[in-house]
């Protein structure tokens, strides 16, 4: 190897760790952000010091609502949902210890009269604790633990199952990587040519490599979600999650629909990766790019102006992961990722057919 190569793969290694790292950290700081919504949960929030106590209540909502589909029903499960999961946290008047107490959800308790979001009033009554969630919102579990309890909670934190629905993305970066590397080295080893002589037709070789990436993505999607699966049963009795529901035939269902978001993302994510491969001709150059556009840029890009991740391909195929975001429709996010995909595929394979084989 040339010493103008060599400086050429190291100067391209330290770029692709140094994007790999930032894009990782500007990845989760984008996800954190954007799952993060400001709610006037308490009506009349109590003003608190830097020192002294300090109370926040968690909730977390078992809500279908704007979850992208991939998590349950709407119609049956969506609404405001119920607080399944409260926890109460309290920190100490110098900030160095924190005492949580879990309230069971279902408890049997009396719920004050609430005010919901549209102005109506449900009475008082005895009813289960999960249920005041359910029937005036966060601000009515707020207002029944103050009741009961005499505690003034100062802050409120709500989660629901949006925050856990990006990870299937991940997958697809790890496709591209795979596929750029395998479709770019033909030309860094100089394979190529070697394959033209066994067989000439050029397309053909390229949907024969892009059969077999393919079903090596579809392996990498049965095994996550074999291995999400069994953690998750097998950690459910400890985190007190019923699964009664998830081996029925809608939780078969659901899982189907799931595996299916995340095949496709997957897979044009991969595609994408080998046009790049096809285009640079060089494994490092194509994962370089291609990482530092999908987890960097397009941040970047997102986070000054929110509105143009509509039409960013990496945010369309990480939302088809998802089956949906709130800010973004499944329908519109597969119809632009699976055009991004179709054009970028013709012109490489065009690319492919008539340019020289030599890197």
């Amino acid at each position: 190897m040339s010493r103008f190569r060599l400086i050429v793969a190291i100067t391209s290694g330290v770029i692709l760790l140094i994007a790999s790292v930032a894009g990782i950290f500007g990845f989760a700081a984008r996800n954190l952000a954007g799952n993060i919504e400001a709610l006037e949960v308490i009506s009349s929030p109590k003003p608190v010091a830097e020192t002294g106590p300090l109370n926040i209540l968690l909730m977390g909502t078992d809500t279908r609502t704007d979850q992208g589909g991939g998590f349950g029903s709407e119609v049956e499960y969506g609404g405001t949902g119920r607080s399944d999961t409260t926890i109460l946290i309290h920190l100490s008047n110098d900030r160095k210890s924190a005492i949580a107490v879990s309230i069971p959800r279902d408890s049997v308790v009396n719920i004050p009269a609430c005010t919901k979001e549209d102005g109506t009033t449900v009475a008082e009554r005895t009813d289960l604790f999960n249920s005041a969630f359910a029937s005036a919102g966060p601000a009515c579990t707020v207002k029944t633990l103050e009741t009961l309890t005499g505690v003034t909670i100062n802050h409120a934190v709500i989660v629901d199952f949006i925050g856990f629905s990006n990870v299937a993305g991940l997958l697809g970066i790890i496709a591209y990587c795979v596929f750029a590397a395998q479709t770019a080295q033909e030309y860094t080893y100089g394979t190529l040519r070697n394959l033209l002589v066994r067989q000439p037709g050029r397309v053909r070789i390229l949907l024969g490599k892009l059969i077999a990436m393919k079903i090596f993505a579809l392996i990498l999607v049965v095994i996550a979600a074999l291995v999400s699966i069994g953690i998750s049963y097998f950690l459910s009795d400890r985190a007190k999650v019923s699964t009664e529901l998830w081996f029925t035939s809608e939780g078969f269902q659901e899982i189907g629909k799931t595996l299916l978001n995340v095949s496709i993302s997957v897979i044009y994510f991969g595609i994408v990766g080998m046009v790049l491969g096809l285009l640079l001709r060089s494994p490092i150059s194509a994962i370089s790019i291609g990482v530092l556009w999908l987890l960097i840029i397009e941040n970047l890009i997102g986070a000054v102006k929110p509105v143009t991740l509509e039409w960013m391909p990496g945010n369309q195929l990480s939302t088809i992961a998802q089956g949906g975001s709130p800010e973004l429709a499944y329908s519109h996010a597969l119809i632009l990722g699976s055009s991004y995909v179709f054009v970028g595929a013709i012109v490489a394979t065009v690319l492919f057919s008539r340019r020289d084989v030599a890197n």
